[in-house]
């Protein structure tokens, strides 16, 4: 499941800024815990910039 969400994640990071946010990102992402997973995608359709999501 957690698999799942970070690809989740860095796809829509990537469709809204672009694939260079995605892989800046990346590595957090991936071995982030699932909740904090699920935090980042409440976020990412209300962010203005990929910061918003992660502080």
């Amino acid at each position: 499941m957690k698999q799942g969400e970070a690809r989740t994640l860095l796809r829509l990071l990537a469709q809204k800024f672009g694939p260079e946010a995605a892989q800046v990102h990346r590595e957090r992402i991936e071995t982030a815990e699932l909740e904090q997973l699920d935090t980042w995608l409440g976020r990412i359709l209300t962010a203005e910039t990929p910061e918003t999501i992660f502080h």
